[in-house]
């Protein structure tokens, strides 16, 4: 059997990760952007439905981490 036929050489090296630890991430990520937009009573509330729209947590998460990568920059070069 050649190499170009072989069915397993598409196989990853590595084992992915499960979805709890994706959604977590994606939930760290958005925590900021949240808390940007969202009452201080109603964080904990929103958090735990942006686990049920996957969509809307991306959306979020990115917005968070622009707005980490933001503040990151902004400290280094002095500005505040």
């Amino acid at each position: 059997m050649s190499q170009l036929s072989r069915p397993d050489r598409h196989l990853p090296t590595e084992q992915p990760h499960p979805g709890n630890e994706i959604l977590g991430a994606l939930l760290r990520d958005a925590e900021h952007a949240v808390a940007a937009f969202v009452p201080a009573d109603k964080q904990d509330a929103i958090l735990m439905l942006l686990g049920l729209d996957r969509a809307l947590l991306e959306l979020f998460a990115v917005r968070g981490r622009n707005m980490t990568a933001y503040h990151t920059a902004k400290a280094k070069d002095g500005l505040s």
